[in-house]
């Protein structure tokens, strides 16, 4: 997935799976990972034994990048998880089961994600894995999961391709198509604009994928869409955006990366745009973005913003600060609530099995997350909300959501 939370790029993660897979075949493999911590969430304090508690603990396995070249995006995302976790254990809602959360580090690489899914799954008492963040490791961990037929939940991997793999590997988060058509669906249904330009990478898979199904949805509804494609080496933008102003679009749909953005807002000022005239997707999703120049009133799809109005983003978002003394990141926010999503179908579940538990995750409905609402659908991706938030005054702002299914 293309989230960024104030570091520099984000770019292996979202990169097509296949060829994150080739590149990572000409990399030095990092030596082989030590035993994964385990991490015991007993229930609430003060409760008498019984049948119920005297149960073995209910355990998880979690593969994320706690090394590695992003190590950052899974500290951040194990941050929500064991937050999800202790709040679960803590109000007794998993029928005052301890809860058991096994980690396995796949440092940053899919050959290491493979085999962290692989060493998860060997153990019997382990009945759902979730994990990872970014498509490539996911993909390839899903392959390995789906064939021991052990349910699998990514909190935020966008790329289509995951959830396909096969029946045990699921989705907590929007993917990339369904992203373009909510950005499509948004600018003409809620702010009622109908002449959109769109500014991609045509070499790049995360931008060209949002482009395509952008187009497709906006076309269906009646816009008209003037194109133009640049390439991930392009340094001057006045050319396309000078190709785009041609055609006096209303807004131009850029899903494009955060860094990519400041040279675009940069050239296009010239040429009359503001930065209200830019929608982006979840890959405009860093700290940095707001303090561009030329970046207030810019807006774009993600996953969730820190004000959110609701109660439940609310509880989240406080609990975040006691605990861990800052605020918290989108990848925080993405796996607190697959951790919450997962136990919510691991409570449902007709028994402690994996077969048991795969059923639950594909009967969930309307479960009420921090990043939205969330249906599963026949193809395991999720009918959810996409945020959609605005640059405004050196931050970033709740402006509204749009409903969208994968799939469709």
């Amino acid at each position: 997935m293309p989230l960024i939370t104030q570091r520099p790029s984000f770019a292996g993660p979202t990169i097509g799976a296949l060829g994150a897979l080739l590149l990572a075949c000409t990399q030095v493999a990092p030596p082989p990972p030590a035993a994964p911590p385990v991490v015991t969430v007993p229930p609430p304090s003060g409760k008498e034994p019984n049948a119920t508690t005297e149960l073995s603990p209910l355990r998880i396995g979690v593969y994320l990048p706690l090394s590695g070249a992003e190590a950052a995006f899974g500290r951040e995302t194990r941050e929500g998880i064991d937050l999800a976790v202790e709040r679960a254990a803590n109000s007794g809602d998993i029928r005052d089961r301890s809860i058991e959360l096994v980690y396995a580090d796949d440092h940053s690489h899919p050959r290491d994600a493979s085999n962290a899914v692989l060493d998860l799954s060997k153990d019997p008492t382990i009945v759902a894995v979730l994990g990872e963040v970014a498509s490539s490791r996911s993909k390839a961990g899903g392959i390995v999961a789906n064939k021991l037929r052990v349910p699998m939940l990514t909190p935020g991997s966008t790329n289509p391709d995951v959830t396909r793999v096969g029946p045990f590997v699921f989705r907590a988060c929007f993917d990339d198509d369904a992203q373009g058509r909510a950005a499509a669906q948004y600018l003409i249904q809620v702010r009622h604009r109908k002449k959109l330009g769109v500014l991609w990478t045509t070499d790049d898979l995360y931008s060209s994928s949002l482009a395509r199904t952008f187009r497709e949805e906006a076309e269906r509804l009646g816009a008209t869409v003037a194109l133009r494609g640049v390439l991930r080496t392009e340094t001057n933008f006045s050319a396309p955006l000078g190709d785009l102003q041609q055609q006096r679009p209303e807004v131009i749909y850029a899903p494009v990366y955060y860094n990519v953005m400041p040279a675009i807002f940069q050239e296009a000022a010239p040429l009359g745009f503001s930065g209200r005239t830019f929608f982006g997707g979840d890959g405009w999703d860093s700290d940095a973005l707001p303090k561009t120049a030329g970046a207030e009133g810019a807006a774009f799809t993600t996953h969730w913003v820190i004000d959110v109005p609701t109660a439940e983003n609310r509880a989240f978002v406080e609990a975040y600060r006691a605990r861990y003394h800052r605020d918290p990141s989108s990848l925080a926010a993405l796996g607190y609530d697959a951790a919450a999503l997962l136990l919510d179908a691991m409570k449902r579940a007709s028994a402690d099995t994996r077969e048991a538990v795969r059923d639950a995750l594909a009967s969930t409905r309307g479960f009420a997350g921090v990043t939205g609402t969330v249906t599963m659908g026949e193809d395991r991706n999720p009918a959810r909300d996409v945020v959609v938030a605005r640059i405004e005054g050196g931050r970033f702002r709740f402006e509204g959501r749009v409903r969208s299914v994968a799939g469709n």
